[in-house]
């Protein structure tokens, strides 16, 4: 008998069946008055931190909040989790902004989320003209999401993952260090940041992802 040796398929997820509701709720938002979203620092209570994490760790973005990772919370969904998350105050923002908390709220999906200091990255000016742009702010955020479950098995057998922008992901791996993201730029995916939810799962990046022009 042979063995196997068929590599392991990419990882891509039908994105057409939720399309729909997402462009419902993107439509829906595109008649909301723009706001403007500044980037926010996090805020660290040294107590909390030492109870929950190494005193080494140095976690971009890491908060009050911080000793959620890797965890479950089977009875929060996507959308409750970032908006509770005070890793998350700007992306939650532009999420509401652009009207994706309810598509966040069913559904299952797999959310790379940037963090506030993700979003200091970024070159000046670039979150008010996304707060201008809701097409062009909904397209980057849809490519940070994922249809479906990808769970720490999945993620690290992948090669490419297909996000609901239609745009593709691609993983790399060095030593223990993942990264994702295209030829414009990558981000690291946190070691044992991933937080299993009752739709899906969040794993915490440190820098936001930017699509090709669609």
């Amino acid at each position: 008998m042979q063995n196997d040796t068929t590599p392991a398929p990419k990882v891509q997820r039908p994105v057409l069946p939720v399309m729909a509701g997402l462009l419902a709720a993107l439509s829906l938002a595109a008649c909301a008055p723009a706001t403007t979203v500044t980037a926010t620092t996090s805020t660290t209570t040294p107590a909390n931190t030492a109870a929950s994490a190494p005193a080494s760790s140095t976690a971009p973005g890491s908060g009050t909040s911080a000793s959620v990772a890797t965890s479950t919370r089977n009875n929060t969904s996507l959308a409750t989790l970032i908006a509770s998350d005070d890793r998350f105050t700007t992306l939650n923002t532009l999420v509401q902004q652009a009207g994706l908390g309810q598509a966040l709220s069913s559904g299952t999906y797999t959310v790379f989320a940037p963090t506030n200091d993700a979003f200091l990255k970024l070159p000046p000016g670039v979150l008010t003209e996304l707060s201008s742009n809701r097409q062009r702010l909904s397209q980057i955020l849809l490519y940070h999401v994922v249809q479906g479950r990808v769970d720490g098995t999945a993620l690290a057998s992948a090669n490419q993952l297909m996000t609901l922008q239609s745009g593709m992901l691609t993983l790399t791996r060095t030593g223990t260090r993942t990264s994702i993201g295209n030829n414009m730029g990558t981000a690291i995916i946190e070691s044992g940041s991933s937080i299993d939810t009752g739709n899906g799962t969040l794993y915490v990046i440190e820098s936001v992802l930017m699509p090709g022009m669609r």
